[in-house]
């Protein structure tokens, strides 16, 4: 029977601990081969070092600390501070959470929207069409400002997944690639 190697619990032949949450290290002398934390290549077990990428375990270790932009391998955030910074300020919950390209990419397109709808257009269409066509440039622009507010929010809680699973999030400009 196999034991956690953390708290001394019999496991079975599950993956994780159900007493201390630990993941259970498998017993590699049955092994012949095992892939590298950082970039996932093929190699044997008795390797130190891999040699697609060159970084040794130990180098996993110290990077599972740093939680480097871009690789967020450990959640350093509270999740609901960021959800709740999402609701209140458009792009305000990717900054918190590190993401501050796409954070500041949807807070700059939330900005020229209300300006276009809100301002220009309001204007345009109210000289042209009077009240009404200012009443149109209005619920269009809500619209639009809403939609990207809902995207918004939906992107960090995305996010917020991916770096509580430990998946790297990239920092990208918003609308380049949504998760």
């Amino acid at each position: 029977m196999v034991k956690c190697q953390e708290c001394g619990e019999e496991v079975g032949d599950a993956l994780i601990c159900n007493v201390c949450g630990s993941r259970i290290k498998q017993p590699t002398e049955n092994l012949t081969k095992r892939f590298c934390t950082h970039c996932g290549a093929e190699m044997s077990v008795n390797d130190v070092v891999c040699p697609k990428c060159g970084k040794s375990e130990n180098d996993a270790a110290s990077s599972k600390m740093s939680n480097t932009l871009g690789n967020n391998l450990i959640a350093t955030f509270n999740p609901g501070t960021g959800f709740l910074l999402s609701l209140f300020i458009v792009g305000a919950g990717h900054i918190y959470l590190g993401l501050f390209k796409r954070g500041i990419s949807f807070l700059i397109t939330q900005v020229v929207l209300a300006l276009i709808f809100f301002g220009v257009l309001n204007l345009i269409l109210g000289l042209i069409l009077g009240s009404i066509g200012s009443l149109i440039a209005m619920i269009i622009g809500f619209i639009a400002c809403f939609g990207l507010y809902l995207l918004s929010i939906f992107d960090v809680y995305k996010a917020i997944k991916k770096i509580i699973n430990g998946e790297n999030v990239a920092d990208d400009i918003a609308f380049n690639k949504l998760m």
